[in-house]
């Protein structure tokens, strides 16, 4: 039996507040698996740390290449990025740490929520979510920009399809919203896994859920929702709305 636990290489960028965005999208092209921003505690003038984690590490040269790119682009001075450091990262047990510090999330009508806090609000619509491996539990500015357009945007009735699902946080805020035709799909078996069970925390509207995007044949949806780390899912979301949806002044989150 190998008892030895998972290697993973971790890159750690300090640098000005105003400037995480721009590192961790640095990161994320470099093929990140998963970002993480320190800012917890610490006022908002002082560095903060962005960490990149990942199964094999760019090289130097790509790394500082990669971070001064999106300086520019995001129209920075190259000394926001303070340091540069790298490291190896043991797998252990980061989600029992992280549920420690993670409280309810309100976004419009919803509120995103661990099972395990009591949530005593009449009006808004709760989400369930136990975080795992996943992403999307409610945090991150992406996912609440796409809740956002889904409770905004989404007229009754019209179907929805989730491309990288994550936790399939953004499929349950649809289907809260009325019985719909709902299709959620990833190709990471563990957000698979992950999603399922999200659905069975959501029992009244588990349906639709398809595990690869190559499933998806040549159907369309009037709403279509993708959070994309990777260029296979790229190819899923030509004519995936329907014709005239843009005409009718429709959005994709």
């Amino acid at each position: 039996m190998n008892n030895h636990k998972k290697l993973w290489f971790a890159i750690d960028v300090e640098a000005v507040a105003t400037a995480t965005e721009a590192i961790e999208s640095a990161l994320n092209e470099l093929g990140a698996i998963g970002t993480e921003i320190d800012s917890f505690l610490k006022p908002s003038d002082k560095p903060m740390r962005v960490s990149g984690y990942f199964e094999t590490l760019p090289t130097d040269a790509e790394i500082r290449e990669a971070v001064s790119y999106a300086l520019r682009i995001y129209g920075y001075e190259p000394a926001s990025a303070v340091s540069i450091g790298t490291r190896t990262v043991e797998q252990t047990d980061w989600l029992a740490e992280w549920k420690k510090y993670w409280r309810p999330t309100v976004i419009g009508e919803f509120i995103i929520a661990p099972p395990w806090e009591m949530i005593d609000d009449p009006v808004r619509k709760v989400i369930r979510i136990e975080p795992n491996m996943a992403f999307g539990t409610g945090t991150h500015e992406t996912t609440q920009l796409c809740v956002a357009v889904i409770g905004s945007e989404l007229l009754a009735g019209e179907s929805f399809l989730d491309v990288g699902t994550g936790t399939g946080i953004l499929a349950i805020a649809a289907a809260k919203l009325g019985d719909r035709r709902i299709t959620a799909c990833d190709i990471d078996e563990d957000s698979v896994k992950i999603a399922i069970e999200t659905l069975v925390l959501a029992h009244d509207i588990a349906r639709g859920f398809e595990q690869a995007s190559e499933h998806l044949g040549g159907r369309h949806w009037c709403g279509v929702s993708a959070v994309l780390l990777s260029s296979r899912h790229k190819a899923v979301l030509a004519g995936r709305s329907r014709p005239g949806e843009a005409r009718r002044g429709r959005r994709t989150a």
